[in-house]
């Protein structure tokens, strides 16, 4: 039998008891929203893919510069997500101080090889209430890989401890969070988070999605919708196409009634996606 990652254990007992609770679902209605939420944000995806598409003639004709920027940033979105399950099942932590911290040392650990580039606006939705998540995985990732190189690396080796110190002073000293929430998360779970985004390395988003989901990491709704919008992600050719498509599909989620929980992860996975992208897409084609 496959041990059970640090996540899976947290989220059992959230299984559970949901499980034991059936009895108390919300109304049929709220029910057939949710899937009306999925069916809406399932239709705004596949209308962005088959525009992309169309552009291309073929897949195949996609810039090789930009499959690479697609492989660096999807390393630094499955430790983003790994890090958002672990903030949403610990008591106290949160979806985002565990998806900024997981997100943007998996960044560090696949950029630290790579020239940084310099930053800058562009990435933002003002209208996603989590996008403070996109924008602080990006500070922390340009000075980590600039002011703050040597501090944070042996060599080109994320020196984890340092790097979980350092992620930890940045969000209390830019009053993102207090000390008390970012302790939460811990070394272990920061290893968990680069070991995910290692075993995933290369990977297809889609594919890493699918993975979780089939680990139990991810429910069936979630699943639905990150699977909808990482093929999105995937089909994309240019960060401003993928820029409006990514807004379009927050609101859908915003106006849903999907719990907090879950717009939380929604949200906090596509500011990240949409900071990240506009970060890295500045490197040499």
């Amino acid at each position: 039998m496959k041990k059970k990652s640090l996540i899976a254990m947290m989220l059992l007992g959230g299984v559970i008891f949901t499980a034991c609770e059936k009895a108390d679902d919300p109304i049929e209605s709220q029910i057939d929203s949710k899937i009306e939420t999925i069916t809406k944000f399932q239709e705004v995806s596949n209308q962005f893919v088959e525009v992309e598409l169309r552009s291309l003639d073929n897949f195949d004709r996609k810039p090789g510069w930009w499959k690479k920027l697609l492989k660096v940033v999807g390393a630094d979105l499955t430790g983003g997500l790994g890090g958002a399950l672990i903030g949403s099942a610990v008591p106290g932590l949160g979806t985002g101080v565990g998806a900024i911290i997981g997100g943007a040392g998996a960044s560090m650990t696949a950029g630290s090889t790579l020239s940084a580039p310099p930053g800058g606006g562009g990435g933002a939705n003002i209208d996603n209430v989590y996008d403070y998540v996109g924008e602080e995985h990006v500070n922390i990732l340009l000075n980590g890989l600039t002011v703050d190189y040597e501090a944070n690396f042996d060599g080109t080796e994320l020196k984890n401890a340092n790097y979980l110190e350092y992620a930890r002073n940045w969000l209390v000293e830019n009053e993102v969070f207090s000390m008390e929430e970012v302790e939460g998360y811990e070394e272990a779970y920061l290893v968990e988070n680069l070991n995910q985004a290692l075993e995933h390395d290369g990977k297809e988003m889609v594919l890493v999605i699918e993975s979780f989901y089939e680990l139990e990491l991810l429910t069936a709704d979630e699943y639905d919708i990150l699977s909808a919008y990482y093929t999105a992600f995937e089909a994309s050719t240019s960060f401003d196409s993928f820029k409006e498509y990514s807004i379009e599909a927050e609101a859908v989620i915003t106006d849903s009634d999907f719990e907090t929980e879950q717009k939380a992860l929604f949200l906090s996975m596509m500011s990240t996606t949409r900071h990240d992208l506009n970060y890295w897409k500045d490197l040499e084609e």
